[in-house]
């Protein structure tokens, strides 16, 4: 494999695609970033098997060819890199990385253990739609933040995309509050729960990409992509808990407090139903519910 591109282009492929990668794996060939090189492109891929992002950029191809190198390592080189051509070469056992006043050398991994479905590739197909960038992330944001975090019960670190009548809602809860919000419907009917954590991964390489982004699934995966980027992302097994009857359908609240701003400036109510009943914070379209559960002091 032998490729040359520019740094400024390579470094922000290599700093998007790494930070999915796990630098503590099971297997030493995901600590890597893999690497191919063909017809005028060179493909970036990385996964810490919750989340995949793959990259393919126009590059001035010699030899094509593929490898697997630490993504750590291969990140802190890309950043020292300085301005201009860059080449990359795959001699032997190693990855030879030239610039006009520095030169680096990368030991290769096996890139035969790199498991095979992260490289399947995905197009767009009669299948894919579209989804309005700016209200999707905006939601995701306002709910993910009930979620529990990774390490917990795998169903609560992650956000429901529940469907139905047309509209979706999306919903998290830890267990001790509940956030949800209606989105216009969802193209996707059968997303199920997906980790906030990998969502938060798709918010920060698409958002300020395009107004809209394609999407696609099967039955394990969510697909986020353009023509720069393609994340897939891991749908997490189990059922999300009961939560449509936790919101009171009427109040009878001590005090009503109008005006506060939160949610980057949206005018939110907070009621109050007593010392034994959820505080319930409430947008003002009525799409976007908060709700704390009470906890006895000791």
């Amino acid at each position: 494999m032998k490729f040359k591109t520019q740094t400024s282009v390579l470094r922000e492929v290599v700093s998007s695609v790494s930070r999915v990668v796990n630098p503590r794996p099971s297997t030493p060939a995901l600590t890597g970033l893999y690497l191919h090189a063909s017809d005028g492109f060179v493909e970036v891929v990385g996964s810490d098997l919750d989340i995949t992002i793959k990259s393919k950029i126009v590059v001035d191809v010699d030899v094509e060819g593929k490898c697997l190198v630490n993504s750590n390592k291969l990140s802190e080189i890309v950043r020292k890199l300085p301005e201009g051509e860059v080449i990359f070469s795959d001699v032997g056992s190693e990855l030879k990385i030239e610039t006009k006043s520095l030169d680096f050398t990368l030991r290769k991994l096996e890139d035969q253990d790199y498991p095979e479905a992260f490289l399947k590739k995905h197009e767009k197909d009669e299948q894919t739609q579209e989804v309005l960038v700016s209200e999707l992330f905006d939601s995701l944001k306002n709910v993910g933040i009930a979620s529990t975090p990774e390490g917990g019960r795998p169903v609560l670190t992650g956000v429901y995309f529940n469907n139905q009548d047309e509209k979706t809602e999306l919903a998290a809860t830890d267990s001790y509050r509940l956030a949800t919000q209606q989105i216009s419907n969802f193209p996707i009917n059968d997303v199920g729960i997906i980790s906030f954590k990998s969502l938060s991964e798709v918010i920060r390489l698409f958002e300020n990409e395009e107004e809209t982004l394609n999407i696609n699934s099967n039955e394990k995966d969510l697909y986020f992509f353009n023509e720069k980027y393609f994340a897939s992302l891991r749908k997490v097994e189990g059922t999300f808990p009961e939560y449509q009857n936790l919101f009171p359908m009427s109040f009878n609240p001590n005090f009503l407090i109008q005006g506060i701003e939160v949610l980057e400036g949206n005018k939110v109510y907070i009621r109050f139903s007593g010392n034994e009943k959820p505080v319930v914070v409430q947008g003002e379209s009525e799409n976007y519910k908060y709700l704390l559960m009470p906890v006895r002091a000791s």
